[in-house]
């Protein structure tokens, strides 16, 4: 179980079987701590205020989205603790002011994490979404120079955060960050939400992006570290796929949730469809 509040974030232990009388249950939770306003975040002199959805895995490690309190600018980042032995470290993964991962010639730092993030159920790594200064400066065709890449995925799989999906799908060379099932070159607009991981290595998220005139969504996922981290985006369902059994296609969707190798998905549509469990997918 993963209890949150303003003030604080928690978890709670079950300790015994599933089948027990509410009473029995709220007997065997042993709460923890993982992280309050008491805590100094790490890398500042100042105090945790707020936080946003923690997320948890089978090894009990906490990952959250906090900030300080003003009246200055207040400090914001991702931060990462044990949740069955909160006398363990305090990590921040990253904060705003931070240098983006590469591919990022601009020298370009984070300036916001408009999501929670998620960590994989049976690893450690974690996916958030960051905002930033254009991380990419490049040569137009006709020889003016431009600058791109606001928004991307960041996933932590082993070692440093790295980029796991981003607006670079357009410039020559990142290929892999650009929309499939679309005309090549063609690029994220933004990622709402918040991205998931699973095993170990993958990525799943919704995507927006423009095809000609028209506006698209869709949701997709990347195993970031196949070939070399050069595997490209993979495309799930989008705007224009067919849901299965039904004449229409999908609508609207809500980000994904992932495990095992596994996807879910909330689908809206202008068509009353028959009664079914909610849109899965296995890779």
């Amino acid at each position: 179980m993963n209890y949150f509040g303003r003030e604080c974030v928690f978890t709670a232990a079950l300790l015994a079987g599933t089948a027990l009388s509410s009473a029995t249950i709220a007997a065997t939770i042993d709460w923890a701590t993982v992280v309050n306003n008491g805590d100094t975040m790490p890398g500042s002199t100042a105090k945790f205020n707020s936080y946003n959805q923690p997320s948890i895995n089978n090894a009990c490690t906490v990952v959250f989205r906090a900030r300080s309190k003003g009246p200055s600018q207040p400090i914001r980042g991702i931060y990462s603790r044990s949740g069955c032995n909160p006398a363990r470290e305090l990590v921040r993964l990253k904060a705003v002011g931070n240098l983006v991962p590469q591919p990022n010639n601009t020298g370009a730092t984070f300036n916001e994490f408009p999501a929670f993030p998620r960590i994989d159920l049976a690893s450690g790594m974690v996916a958030t979404r960051g905002q930033s200064e254009p991380v990419y400066r490049y040569m137009l065709p006709d020889g003016t120079e431009t600058r791109t890449g606001t928004s991307g995925i960041y996933a932590k799989p082993f070692g440093a955060m790295i980029t796991g999906a981003s607006q670079l799908g357009a410039v020559a060379g990142f290929e892999k960050f650009e929309v499939p099932g679309t005309l090549p070159g063609t690029r994220f607009d933004q990622f709402p939400g918040a991205p998931s991981a699973t095993s170990r290595t993958a990525i799943a998220f919704k995507g927006n992006y423009t095809e000609g005139v028209e506006s698209r969504t869709g949701v997709f996922y990347r195993n970031i570290s196949a070939g070399g981290g050069a595997a490209p985006v993979q495309l799930v369902a989008n705007s224009q796929t067919l849901i299965p059994g039904e004449s229409t296609v999908f609508g609207s969707t809500a980000p994904p949730s992932a495990a095992n190798d596994k996807m879910v998905f909330w689908v809206s549509t202008m068509k009353k469809l028959q009664p079914r469990a909610a849109s899965t997918k296995q890779r």
